[in-house]
């Protein structure tokens, strides 16, 4: 995996291990005696997700996000009009109905009043660059030209997580954004955010973007004889449809659901990343992500656990591995 990558995913692993947990949670005291417990447990105090809590609720009550229905031409914000841009070809090219999406300088540019006769769009924020969606999300919040023209568009915008997007392009990367979404409250159940679990290619001969090569793997099936997999694509909140639609027309396996279980994959993603990427990277000798699944197996999975035990008790996210 190329330093890069590693760059930005391994201080997220590093912050989950070191920074400590808001509070003292549920501990169990264990004697030296194999197996056996001590007579006295310590319940310091308890820590729970209000947002988990509501989603339940509403979800038992049978409210939920608004979701808008099928693909629709829409925008993509992007570094620069002039520049080409992996991320935005791939988008448009997985439309195939409409006219293409709209291009959206990240520095200056305005949502239209309406796309295509709609006045509900769905806004793709291609920006690979954490500096670059940072900055993007601080002039549309904050600069006096910008925040009342995008004050009504924050719940069109179309976040993306997940990469490196290998083969041959280990550089573009999204990662998790979790951390720049929350700055702005807007790491929440009805903002749109894909989860992409591909590799994406340069354009082809023709000058269209290559389909990209789907990651999501079946690993057998059920007691009911239904196909298990694993690794696909994901998408939440309030244009999951149009999403699933785009990623299902370029190849690719997607998962449409709530926010929470979205949340869940996408950290799952993360830690992979950044585990496998930095066991690799420690070893003297060249090591792929393949070497280090197949021989640092264990290494692998004691990080995994302790980083999991850390994410559920410092943000609410219970994996699945």
């Amino acid at each position: 995996m190329r330093m890069k990558s590693l760059a930005m995913t391994f201080p997220l692993a590093l912050g989950l291990l070191i920074l400590p947990s808001p509070v003292s949670s549920f501990v169990v005291n264990f004697s030296p005696r194999h197996g056996h417990v001590a007579e006295f447990t310590s319940l310091s105090a308890t820590w729970s997700n209000g947002q988990a809590i509501r989603e339940y609720q509403d979800f038992l009550s049978g409210k939920a996000a608004p979701v808008r229905r099928g693909d629709v031409t829409g925008a993509i914000v992007v570094p620069s009009v002039d520049d080409e841009n992996t991320i935005a070809e791939l988008i448009v090219s997985m439309k195939n109905v409409g006219t293409p999406d709209v291009l959206l300088s990240a520095c200056d540019g305005t949502p239209p009043e309406s796309i295509d006769g709609e006045s509900e769009y769905p806004i793709y924020v291609a920006l690979t660059d954490p500096d670059d969606l940072v900055n993007f999300l601080d002039s549309i919040f904050e600069d006096k030209n910008r925040k009342e023209s995008w004050a009504k568009r924050l719940s069109d915008l179309v976040f993306f997580s997940g990469g490196p997007f290998l083969s041959p392009n280990p550089d573009i990367y999204f990662g998790c954004v979790e951390p720049i979404l929350r700055r702005r409250n807007l790491a929440r159940d009805s903002t749109t955010q894909i989860l992409l679990n591909c590799a994406i290619f340069q354009k082809g001969a023709t000058g269209r973007a290559k389909p990209p090569k789907d990651y999501a793997t079946c690993f057998g099936t059920d007691s009911y004889g239904v196909d298990k997999w694993t690794g696909e694509s994901a998408v939440c909140g309030k244009w999951k449809e149009a999403a699933a639609l785009r990623l299902e027309t370029g190849g690719l396996r997607v998962v449409s659901g709530f926010y929470r279980d979205w949340r869940r994959m996408m950290w799952e993603r993360t830690l992979i990343d950044s585990v496998f990427g930095v066991v690799g990277a420690l070893r003297e000798q060249k090591t792929s992500l393949a070497d280090v699944a197949k021989y640092y197996g264990n290494e692998v999975g004691d990080i995994l656990w302790e980083m999991t035990a850390l994410l559920r008790g410092c943000l609410a996210v219970t994996l699945l591995y």
